[in-house]
């Protein structure tokens, strides 16, 4: 059975506006911090006194530590399958033309959330095993959507049929994910030009030419 928190669950049960929004405050505290400091270092007082309150009614939110990483963890997932959903929800467009589009949305997401996704990626692994089958899982959806439209573009002449699909689609989230580890907002680019760069050189890698 997939580990539940209380963290969140007012998204789903009606919960006064009041409280979502002091939610979405724990949660940013707990990015802020995991990020500065990584999450092995951050105690529960020390987000708790980011938000001005007592430890003590933290945990009106939270059961433990890891409630927080995991609601992390989880609004990540949720946000990529909202952005996956966009990039491929008009079909007017080739396959090929989907992939791009969900490149630069998801590159420019990536650049613009720099401390919640390097907190995903840097301590995705302390969640523990229940935790990890629920997200392992929503991953594996999602190269599994990336990896259909690979071979739509294939079946279209779009994308060489000799490429393979799986490691196509492993290099494509490499390429997108890895923005997390050395782009800083403020620099000679921003996230919008980063992310047509990064559309622009993905799918090159996929239709470019190649020796045979």
């Amino acid at each position: 059975m997939p580990a539940t928190s209380k963290l969140g669950s007012s998204r789903s049960n009606g919960a006064r506006p009041g409280v979502k929004k002091r939610e979405a405050e724990v949660i940013e505290a707990a990015i802020t911090i995991f990020h500065e400091r990584g999450y092995s270092e951050t105690s529960v007082e020390e987000i708790a006194s980011a938000l001005g309150i007592l430890k003590g009614s933290l945990y009106y939110y939270i059961d433990s530590k890891e409630d927080l990483l995991f609601a992390i963890v989880r609004d990540v997932h949720e946000d990529v399958q909202r952005l996956l959903a966009e990039a491929l929800s008009d079909e007017s467009g080739s396959p090929l033309e989907r992939l791009r589009r969900y490149v630069r949305i998801q590159t420019e997401y990536n650049a613009r959330n720099i401390p919640k996704i390097s907190v995903y990626y840097d301590d995705l692994a302390r969640l523990s095993s229940d935790r990890m089958v629920e997200i392992r899982e929503a991953r594996r959806a999602a190269e599994r959507s990336i990896r259909t439209l690979i071979v739509a573009a294939q079946e279209a002449g779009e994308i060489p049929a000799s490429i393979d699909p799986r490691l196509a689609s492993h290099g494509l989230f490499a390429t997108v994910n890895w923005v997390y580890r050395w782009f800083h907002e403020g620099g000679s680019i921003g996230p919008e030009e980063l992310a047509e760069f990064t559309a622009d050189y993905a799918i090159f890698g996929l239709t470019g030419p190649r020796s045979t």
